[in-house]
């Protein structure tokens, strides 16, 4: 039995793409809980007009603690930091939902801490019902980054009605992980 050239050539092909598809796919996976996977992930780009730094973390994808209400998909930090040194934080949160836009407007930790959250991407698209895409940020101060790295960040979102998220955890590793990063070591 004899292959032609060709067919060992597009056996070579798939078995590329499958290396590729399962390398890419084991890249983009970073395990919050390992703060030095979360370090070496936290990607920094620089605007030398401006001076300004800006650190994004890797995204992580939320399990909800509760079935019966909302949950986040994915979340993640970045920070921006001026040319003078100053850094602000933020925490985003990705959803892709049907239904009614459900309009956070707040956040609240575990500790009954308040935070605005502000939309930063909405995207909807209806036919015979809504497919909604949000992105939300949530600044946190530099102090509640220091004062949460032990024991991690646990919040709920709420909308104008009252009805709240799922709560979710970003864990105390992530946030060490985050802050262990580049620029963030001597602050």
């Amino acid at each position: 039995m004899r292959i032609s050239i060709y067919s060992k050539i597009n056996v070579v092909i798939v078995i590329g793409f499958l290396n590729t598809f399962l390398v890419g796919c084991s890249i983009m996976s970073v395990n919050q809980n390992d703060s030095t996977a979360v370090s070496k992930a936290v990607e920094v780009t620089q605007d030398n007009k401006t001076g300004m730094s800006h650190y994004q973390g890797p995204t992580i994808s939320n399990s909800p603690k509760q079935n019966n209400n909302a949950e986040f998909q994915e979340m993640a930090l970045h920070a921006t930091k001026s040319a003078h040194g100053s850094i602000r934080y933020f925490l985003t949160l990705t959803d892709h939902y049907e239904g009614a836009w459900r309009i956070y407007i707040r956040a609240i930790d575990d500790a009954g801490q308040v935070f605005h959250a502000s939309a930063v991407r909405n995207h909807v698209k209806c036919e015979l019902f809504c497919e909604i895409n949000d992105g939300l940020d949530i600044e946190l101060t530099s102090e509640y980054m220091k004062q949460h790295k032990d024991k991690g960040i646990t919040m709920r979102l709420y909308g104008p009605t009252q009805i709240s998220s799922a709560p979710f955890t970003l864990s105390a590793s992530y946030i060490k992980g985050f802050l262990q990063s580049g620029a963030f070591k001597a602050q």
